[in-house]
């Protein structure tokens, strides 16, 4: 980009490895670098999830730089062959284009891929290229072309993220709640003694970190067993302060509700009071800001901590069966050929099925609607 040299590359790995979050800070770093470089340069992000039709890539990515489409039927794609591929030297201007999703382009013939990485590998052209998916070896298995051509993508695999990686993330994410006014206090040659993390006792987050390690390696999956955790132990402060108030204070009377007037008047149960002063120390992050006896707000390192109880529970609730796991890792046609077999289970009622038979009540229901109710009930388990 800051040569004005043209190029293209395919960034893969699992969901939840970071792909777009990476490539997207080190835009944000090179900002400054590409402002002042010689030539002018455009960055536009599309995700590819949001196009209907493969060919409207073409419509979107002018629609981004603010250019109009045109009214001919090719109208989008002659605009952006000659915006990539014009011959103006005047002052050069590179169009760094970053697809992601980019898997969701695949056609019966690819055209719009192939069209899009022949652009970016010719000398002459102004296209940056960059398509993030999930596939490892989606350039080679539906883009066999692209080698003969010469115009193969350099390739940036993402691995999933390991144990040690999770807890650091989760670790430096629940210090960074601290004050950081609390270390610029401390000596720095001065020996410290280990900080303990907020919010989470180190079991927990040792736990939750080999789980989702074990499982995915999808870091956004671990934080947000980490924030179901953490709203556990709020709903846990509430009804633990509720139960402690309800004996020894009365209801306030801006805590009152229409609900618990009827109540009253009806005779037909106690009212329950809301905590509203909890409510109101409860940050949007849900934390759980509970009150000590004399009724100030405790620090992060005194509210209570999740447990490994509580990521167990969460655990269960965001992985399930291994067995439904698995179903779900099935590819598309797998899926159909499991959804046949539980149809033909269902309709002669008896657990053998023979590869013939199973294949021929695969041909019976080729409508599919069958079929996707049947794993629409399996899944759903």
């Amino acid at each position: 980009m800051l040569t004005a040299k043209a190029g293209s590359l395919y960034i893969s790995g699992q969901p939840g490895t970071g792909k777009t979050a990476l490539l997207k800070e080190v835009m944000r770093d090179m900002d400054s670098e590409l402002k002042t470089a010689e030539h002018d340069v455009n960055v536009v992000l599309i995700n590819c999830m949001t196009i209907k039709d493969p060919k409207m890539v073409y419509h979107k990515l002018l629609e981004e730089l603010g250019l109009e489409t045109g009214k001919e039927k090719d109208g989008a794609v002659k605009a952006v062959e000659a915006l990539v591929l014009g011959k103006n030297k005047s002052k050069k201007t590179m169009y760094v284009t970053i697809l992601d999703e980019i898997d969701q382009l695949l056609t019966k013939d690819q055209e719009v891929l192939y069209k899009l990485f022949h652009w970016a590998s010719l000398e002459n052209s102004r296209l940056t290229l960059i398509g993030i998916a999930n596939a490892l070896d989606m350039t080679d298995r539906f883009l066999p072309r692209l080698k003969a051509k010469n115009c193969e993508p350099q390739l940036l695999n993402f691995n999933p993220y390991q144990v040690a990686e999770i807890k650091a993330i989760i670790m430096d994410r629940l210090f960074s709640l601290e004050a950081s006014q609390e270390d610029a206090t401390k000596d720095k040659n001065e020996k410290q003694p280990p900080r303990m993390a907020p919010l989470m006792q180190r079991p927990a987050i040792e736990l939750c970190a080999r789980k989702v390690a074990a499982a995915t390696g999808d870091l956004r999956k671990a934080l947000d067993i980490c924030r179901q955790t953490i709203e556990m132990v709020e709903m846990e402060t509430k009804k633990k302060e509720r139960a402690e108030r309800l004996p020894s204070q009365p209801m306030p009377l801006q805590e009152i509700s229409l609900a618990d007037l009827e109540n009253r008047a009806a005779g037909t149960g106690q009212a329950v009071p809301r905590i509203s002063h909890l409510s109101r120390s409860v940050s949007s992050s849900a934390i759980p800001m509970a009150r000590s006896n004399e009724g100030e707000q405790m620090t992060l390192q005194e509210v209570p901590k999740v447990t490994v109880e509580h990521v167990k529970k969460a655990l269960a609730s965001a992985f399930g069966s291994p067995m439904i796991q698995k179903m779900k890792a099935l590819n598309v046609h797998q899926k159909i050929v499991l959804a046949v077999m539980v149809l033909k289970i269902q309709n002669d009622k008896t657990m053998d099925c023979e590869v013939g038979k199973v294949r021929k009540k695969h041909q019976e229901e080729r409508g599919f609607a069958h079929v996707t109710m049947a794993m629409l009930r399996m899944l759903a388990v």
